[in-house]
């Protein structure tokens, strides 16, 4: 079995060519990810070609990303997304939680060769987190985008 957790704090900001300090696009404030799995072990008669399998699962909680303000104004005029960089990234996006799973197959070929095989399910939950705003010329609205919901990912990995 095994645990890992950590957390990141910090405040990304940037000075502009007018030297005020604002906040980045990625100026989240905060992440923190807690992961947990098990892995099983099938030894063979030979110790390179052991074979292992295993599960895992992660839980992310993020703040929100930065963003743009839309100038509803001028998207009107424009038929589509104006964004006023005025003053740069000065609104933020709801932070998410989301969970993810990772069933994986792991076999030692040989010696300094691994083969990987691997399904991840990323946000498991179906959490609808805010990807971005943009202007709806159909509506006359700014509008939310939500991210996806769950993400199937199979991947192999060779490793030599």
């Amino acid at each position: 079995w095994f645990l890992v957790a950590n957390t990141t704090l910090f405040d990304a900001r940037y000075q502009g060519s007018d030297g005020v300090w604002r906040a980045s696009r990625w100026n989240l404030g905060h992440i923190a990810n807690l992961t947990a799995g098990k892995e099983w072990q099938r030894v063979a008669d030979w110790p390179e070609k052991s074979r292992a399998f295993g599960v895992n699962g992660r839980i992310t909680w993020t703040g929100g990303q930065r963003a743009a303000p839309v100038d509803e104004v001028a998207s009107a005029a424009a038929k589509t997304t104006v964004f006023d960089f005025s003053n740069g990234y000065s609104e933020q996006q709801p932070g998410f939680v989301r969970l993810d799973l990772r069933v994986y197959w792991r076999r030692n070929i040989g010696k300094r060769r691994n083969s990987l095989f691997a399904m991840d399910f990323q946000n498991i939950t179906f959490q609808k987190n805010t990807a971005h705003r943009y202007y709806d010329p159909y509506t006359g609205n700014v509008e939310v985008k939500e991210q996806l919901g769950l993400v199937p990912n199979l991947s192999w990995r060779l490793e030599w």
